[in-house]
Parts: structure tokens; C-alpha cells; sequence
């Protein structure tokens, strides 16, 4: 989780020359079901899926999200059944304070 902090201080830090975010597992058969379905999804970074869907999603989440300079086709999340992590993993570790998840 501190190393997704640290990411999302990154992200944030450099969002006027990479403003977009892909979703990217580590594609191998111990994917969870619910980052499975966030694979590839591409989005502005402050697009509010990140609220939620930021890494960690799972206890043994190896995903990462990558900066992107431009993008051509944004995801249609309406198209996509997303499955909402355990609630302690349901938010940006980045935007919330680390303490409140093993409260």
C-alpha cells in the first residue's frame, strides 16, 4: 500500500503532462476476478473510477497503473461490470490517510 501512495503522489505530481491512467495486471492465471475486469481500462487521471479502483484491490494485488501522454479511445465504464474490492480496498490509498484501513 505505501508503494501505491507513493505512486499516486506521482500521478498527481505529474498529471498536466501525462493526464491519463491504464489499469494494468500482471496478466497471469492468480488475477483476481476483480482486477481481471480492470485490466486496460484507460481514464483521465481525475476521473472518479480511480477513487475507488487505484491499486491495491486485493490482499495480493501486483497491479499497477501507468501515466499515459495522450489516449485514443477512453473506456466506457457503462460497457464494463466492474466487481467492487472488499470495502478496506475500495478506495485511492493515495488520497486517504493510510491508518483508516486497519482501523
Amino acid at each position: 500500500m505505501a508503494q501505491c501512495y507513493v505512486s499516486w503522489l506521482r500521478v498527481e505530481r505529474d498529471k498536466n503532462i501525462l493526464p491519463y491512467l491504464k489499469y494494468s495486471t500482471v496478466g497471469d492465471q492468480n488475477v483476481c476476478s476483480v482486477c481481471k475486469k480492470l485490466n486496460n481500462i484507460l481514464l483521465r487521471t481525475d476521473d472518479p473510477f480511480w477513487n475507488v479502483y487505484f491499486p491495491p484491490n486485493c490482499i495480493e494485488c501486483r497491479c499497477i497503473v501507468l501515466q499515459l501522454d495522450e489516449a485514443k479511445k477512453l473506456t466506457d465504464l457503462s460497457k464494463k461490470k466492474l466487481i467492487k474490492p472488499q470495502e478496506k480496498f475500495a478506495l485511492n490509498v493515495g488520497k486517504h490517510e493510510l491508518r483508516t484501513l486497519f482501523t
